[in-house]
């Protein structure tokens, strides 16, 4: 239901002669490599504490280095 609203939120501002412009950003998805295991262990701890678990970088890497050599 919400996308039909947004939709016809679209419409009608493109009747109004409203120009709706969407950026438009370039993604890459590729597969992990090892330089990438601090960055991911980062994001990986994070994670962790948007979830209200106590932060711990050392424990964010080890998880994240043992699924990549997995």
């Amino acid at each position: 239901m919400r996308g039909f609203w947004r939709h016809a939120r679209h419409a009608r501002h493109a009747q109004r002669g409203a120009t709706l412009q969407f950026a438009q950003a370039a993604t890459e998805i590729r597969k992990s490599q090892p330089r990438d295991l601090d960055e991911l262990a980062q994001r990986f701890n994070d994670y962790r504490v948007f979830y209200d678990l106590s932060s711990d970088a050392a424990l964010a890497k080890r998880y994240v280095a043992n699924r990549m050599s997995a």
